[in-house]
């Protein structure tokens, strides 16, 4: 394993200087994120898509309530790689890819879901207000997402950076399982 300071890697701040004024950043609850990413990973799981999954957790906690979902995931998916806060427990399948991240990682103020697959792509990405709430649901979070290929592999491609800093020694399984998977470009 390799140092576990963080990198310098906010997936929110990437998006929103490569979207620009193209897309606009929308406010939304933990509990409308969890609708949306549940929704697409639903994509996945109901049509057997050897998708790519990266999605982040800002507390493994927050994963443990999804472990079920996952392993369905695991299943069908050609790589599935899980960023959470500690302790994440060890991988359960060659397909899935759990990357520990250290407390001052900016990823841990963020969460994301991006899905590439040979029929769609799509990041979702939020970024923790931080702000005082009275129940975990309600917590806000502004939020970017895109269906746009090209915005998805360069997302990938700078958390295929992420796996290099904390798991160099699974890098290229996650390397050869995306070049595997190629999106139809978006059709305007």
């Amino acid at each position: 394993m390799s140092d576990a300071r963080a990198i310098p890697v906010s997936l929110f701040a990437l998006l929103r200087d490569e979207l620009g004024a193209t897309v606009d950043v929308i406010r939304c609850t933990k509990a409308t994120l969890v609708h949306i990413s549940h929704t697409l990973e639903d994509m996945v799981l109901h049509n057997q898509l050897a998708a790519i999954i990266f999605t982040g957790f800002q507390e493994s906690s927050h994963w443990r309530e999804e472990t079920e979902r996952y392993r369905a995931l695991v299943n069908i998916a050609q790589q599935v790689c899980i960023f959470a806060g500690a302790p994440l427990p060890p991988e359960s399948a060659a397909s899935e890819l759990r990357i520990t991240l250290s407390g001052d990682d900016p990823l841990r103020q963020e969460w994301f879901l991006g899905i590439l697959s040979d029929r769609f792509a799509v990041i979702l990405c939020g970024q923790d207000q931080q702000s005082s709430v009275e129940e975990e649901a309600l917590r806000e979070f502004d939020t970017i997402w895109s269906f746009e290929p090209a915005v998805v592999d360069r997302v990938m491609g700078l958390l295929e950076n992420v796996v290099a800093h904390y798991r160099p020694e699974r890098l290229p399984q996650l390397q050869e399982a995306r070049a595997q998977t190629a999106c139809v470009p978006l059709m305007r």
